[in-house]
């Protein structure tokens, strides 16, 4: 699992929202993100209400996080790669009133204009996407990109 687990309480439930890269393809190497919501209601056992995985066979998406805001609405940001982008940080999200397993078209946060070229260097390990506790509604987000400059 990627950091961190997201813990919300509503009046009627409880939610944790979480993710982790997944191997999508083997040859060529694609990552994806898979993203999960448990839910509790009534002070029952957790049980899975969202299970989607983000990703196609054409890019890599990796080092995700996930948040949830006070509607119960997804956020998730991630690094994005293809033969055609350079790494980048991408994010989707879904509202709580849409059907489990559709997220919204996917947007360019970051373009990354770099690549990493040293060797033995580590990418990000972490990203992190929280909500806003003044507004409980806006979604912050930090990760890990290149520019064109800090790629030497």
């Amino acid at each position: 699992m990627n950091y961190r687990v997201a813990y919300r309480n509503f009046d009627d439930r409880e939610s944790l929202v979480f993710n982790q890269t997944v191997r999508l393809s083997q040859t060529p190497y694609r990552a994806g993100v898979r993203l999960y919501e448990f839910r509790r209601i009534g002070g029952g056992p957790f049980s899975v209400s969202e299970q989607s995985t983000i990703g196609d066979a054409t890019s890599s998406r990796w080092i995700g996080s996930t948040a949830q805001d006070h509607l119960g609405n997804i956020a998730v940001g991630y690094n994005f790669v293809n033969d055609l982008k350079k790494p980048s940080i991408f994010y989707t999200g879904k509202l709580s009133t849409d059907p489990a397993g559709v997220f919204r078209a996917e947007n360019t946060l970051i373009e990354g204009t770099g690549v990493q070229k040293a060797f033995g260097w580590r990418w990000g390990d972490y990203s992190g996407l929280v909500v806003d506790p003044v507004d409980d509604c806006t979604f912050w987000m930090t990760g890990a990109y290149y520019t064109q400059m800090s790629q030497d």
